[in-house]
């Protein structure tokens, strides 16, 4: 799938950035904010908007922090996340 790049950027703006710059994280995500969770809460925030066509996102501290969340984690939470809408 192709994705004009501005649309990505206004989403990950919009979505992630606008909600975490000059914020507590901890409030935003709701719990210890650990990379794990930020990633986890970052393809939440934009799996509505790009669905299967998010397949990686990535959260990089440094070489020895690294959260990644590949295709079937991100699968795993578009199904979670369409769970919840029709409920």
């Amino acid at each position: 799938m192709v994705l004009n790049f501005r649309d990505v950027k206004r989403a990950v703006k919009e979505r992630v950035v606008q909600r975490v710059d000059h914020h507590d994280l901890d409030e935003v995500v709701g719990g210890l904010t650990t990379a794990e969770n930020l990633c986890y809460w970052i393809a939440s925030q934009l799996l509505p908007e790009f669905g299967a066509a998010l397949h990686r996102n990535r959260v990089v501290g440094d070489a020895q922090r690294l959260r990644c969340a590949g295709a079937a984690e991100l699968a795993a939470l578009l199904q979670e996340a369409a769970a919840y809408s029709v409920a």
